[in-house]
C-alpha cells in the first residue's frame, strides 16, 4: 500500500568512539615531534629515535586527515528506514 519514509537519524547521537582516530593521531604526532626533536632520547640498540620519530609523525597526520575525511562523510550520510503496511490478509 502506502510507504512512509522516516528518517532515522532525528534524534541520535553519534556514538562516542567516532573521534578516536583524532585523538590518536595528535598522541603520535607530539610523541614523534617529541623522538624527531631528541626531547627525550632512548638507549634502544636496534631501534633509530630519529627514524621512530618520523614514522609516528607521519602516521599521526595520516590518522588526523583519515579521521577527518571520515566525519566529514558520515555527516553526509542520511539514513532512510522506510516502513511497509500491506493491511490486513483475506
Amino acid at each position: 500500500m502506502g510507504e512512509v519514509p522516516v528518517d532515522a537519524s532525528f534524534g541520535s547521537r553519534q556514538p562516542q568512539g567516532d573521534n578516536m582516530g583524532i585523538g590518536l593521531g595528535i598522541v603520535f604526532v607530539v610523541i614523534g615531534l617529541i623522538l624527531v626533536l631528541n626531547v627525550v632520547t632512548f638507549d634502544i640498540g636496534f631501534v633509530d629515535d630519529s627514524a621512530l620519530g618520523w614514522i609516528l609523525l607521519i602516521v599521526g597526520i595520516l590518522a588526523i586527515i583519515l579521521a577527518l575525511v571520515m566525519n566529514q562523510q558520515r555527516s553526509r550520510t542520511k539514513h532512510v528506514e522506510e516502513r511497509r503496511y500491506d493491511g490486513p490478509t483475506r
